[in-house]
């Protein structure tokens, strides 16, 4: 899991006391966990691509008490069918602050139909994604707009005029 070269120097020449200059490369103590999966067939029926996220992100719990609130007591912050199939790698809120943004990476190499809901996105949002695609979406605050594509700089994508373009 590691390795040890000397340095990451590439010889430069700007180093001349090794550990002095610059520190040992991957020296020292280091942590890490692995997670092994068993699993019948291959490793996209067995979404492993979600098994790493959950390994490497895990939830963060915040301990509290029931209160009074107009939340439900239970629900879904956000829900995408099919699970372990679309990750979900980015969600926020759009720049110009009307909307949520949701970035999904198709993992296991199908062409896959996606549906998200819950009470972020306030609504059912449908989209499809190739294989290995990554999509990201504004999913606008207003229910009756629909949900679009945007770029990563969440512009979208404009092909007026024989333009090929993208414009907020």
């Amino acid at each position: 899991m590691l390795r040890n070269p000397l340095a990451g120097d590439h010889g430069g020449g700007w180093a001349t006391r090794p550990g002095v200059d610059y520190p040992y490369t991957d020296s020292g103590l280091h942590e890490a966990s692995v997670r092994i999966h068993p699993h019948n067939g291959d490793w996209q029926a067995a979404g492993l691509v979600a098994r790493a996220d959950e390994h490497v992100r895990r939830p963060v719990v915040v301990a509290d008490t029931y209160h009074v609130g107009n939340l439900p007591a239970k629900g879904a912050f956000i829900r995408v069918e099919p699970p372990d199939v679309a990750v979900v790698r980015v969600l926020k809120r759009a720049e110009n602050d009307e909307g949520v943004v949701v970035r999904l990476v198709e993992a296991s190499g199908a062409h896959v139909a996606v549906v998200l809901s819950g009470q972020l996105v306030g609504r059912k949002v449908t989209t499809s994604l190739a294989p290995y695609e990554v999509q990201t979406l504004l999913v606008p605050d207003e229910a009756s707009a629909p949900a679009r594509a945007v770029s990563i700089t969440e512009l979208e994508h404009s092909t007026e005029a024989g333009a090929d373009s993208w414009r907020r």
